[in-house]
């Protein structure tokens, strides 16, 4: 009679929970829910852009608010 013991070793990757983002005061930032909240945040932050609040950080934001724009127009309706 011949006994073997294997051994069988498998490595599983688990994503790291996502990072909570926190604003500048330190308090916890929490994306809008839903559309309606989302049109509103879109709102205040075309307000800030055109009081001139967010200039080092314009290009960067132009450049994915085109990429969002673009998205939803492309956007098959579900």
């Amino acid at each position: 009679m011949v006994e073997r013991t294997t051994t069988v070793t498998q490595t599983i990757t688990v994503p790291a929970p996502p990072r909570a983002a926190v604003r500048m005061s330190g308090q916890p930032y929490t994306l809008p829910e839903g559309a309606v909240e989302w049109v509103e945040a879109l709102k205040a932050l075309r307000d800030v852009a055109g009081a001139g609040q967010i200039y080092p950080f314009r290009d960067q934001l132009a450049k994915v608010c085109d990429r969002t724009a673009q998205v939803l127009r492309e956007a098959v309706p579900a």
